[in-house]
């Protein structure tokens, strides 16, 4: 093993990973939302739009739960919406506490038109990466999820356990 390169999986090699990883979102982030924004939309609300046109039919806790933020917070992002013209927020049938979520025409054409945008930006971004790169780099990128979440489980296990004893 060369001496010069660190061994594997050490403490530098994975601090390396991790701040290029934040950087690369980071700056991807920062792209797509200069983008989107050039069409009157923000980053949080093509999200929204884009998850709804995927998945028709969630309510407002689903969808947070989906996009991995508060229900205040998303409550916010809808509003604008609702006032764009682009979704339309329904007192279920079924349960009055739940708000059902649908896209307008108008907003259908705006998903499709974030969802061009995202492509083209994958497209520039990662044009110039190996088929083979990406395939490790996916793998790698979820093998860290999977860890991630395992870990935030069993820590909130742990944590439910410690308030329950």
């Amino acid at each position: 093993m060369d001496k010069s390169s660190p061994a594997p999986n050490d403490p530098r090699q994975r601090a390396a990973f991790m701040e290029a990883l934040s950087l690369a979102q980071r700056r991807i982030r920062t792209l797509f939302d200069a983008r989107v924004r050039l069409e009157g939309m923000t980053l949080a609300r093509a999200r929204v739009l884009m998850t709804l046109d995927d998945r028709a039919g969630l309510n407002q806790r689903e969808l947070a739960d989906i996009l991995g933020i508060e229900g205040p917070t998303l409550a916010r992002i809808l509003d604008g919406l609702e006032q764009g013209g682009w979704l339309t927020r329904q007192v279920s049938p079924s349960d009055r506490r739940v708000r059902e979520l649908a896209l307008t025409d108008a907003g259908r054409r705006a998903a499709t038109r974030m969802r061009d945008i995202a492509g083209a930006t994958r497209a520039e971004v990662l044009g110039g990466v190996s088929a083979a790169d990406l395939e490790a780099a996916t793998r790698v990128l979820r093998a860290v999820a999977v860890i991630s979440s395992s870990v935030h489980t069993a820590e909130k296990a742990g944590e439910d356990g410690d308030r329950n004893a």
